[in-house]
């Protein structure tokens, strides 16, 4: 259940910086959950009272360190792999809180295609446990950092 929006003297319930738990998704109502990021991810997502918000998210274990040595002169798998191990975008949201929606507009993203995209996800807090997406085919579980 949502909470109802914030008084003067209370934040919004989604304001804070929140640990993400679990990224799961799959390509049917009914099929397998994939876990691209692994068992336990590790990153955060933080939604500012002034309407900005980042998500920046690795997989769980993260890759290995590149083979020569330093961030230059990775392979192209050892980049390849790094990429698709890690997550992050920021901008600035909004809260249907009648819908239960937060709209994310994505200014910037490690993936292109995200950029200056809007995304809505579905959302419900209970206690200290945020769930994004609809729950049949996408879900992300983060837990109240602060």
């Amino acid at each position: 259940m949502l909470a109802a929006c914030a008084s003067p003297a209370l934040p919004a319930p989604w304001v804070g910086t929140w640990r993400m738990t679990a990224v799961e998704s799959r390509d049917s109502d009914t099929g397998p959950w994939r876990r691209p990021f692994g068992d336990a991810p590790f990153g955060y997502a933080i939604y500012n009272a002034d309407g900005t918000h980042a998500m920046t998210f690795t997989r769980t274990p993260v890759p290995a360190m590149f083979a020569a040595g330093g961030d230059r002169g990775a392979t192209e798998r050892e980049l390849r792999e790094t990429f698709e191990a890690y997550f992050s975008w920021f901008g600035h949201y909004t809260v249907d809180a009648a819908r239960g929606t937060i709209i994310h507009r994505i200014e910037g993203s490690l993936w292109p295609s995200w950029r200056n995209t809007v995304q809505e996800r579905p959302f419900t807090i209970h206690g200290d446990t945020m769930l994004l997406g609809d729950q049949v085919r996408a879900r992300r579980v983060l837990m109240r950092v602060r």
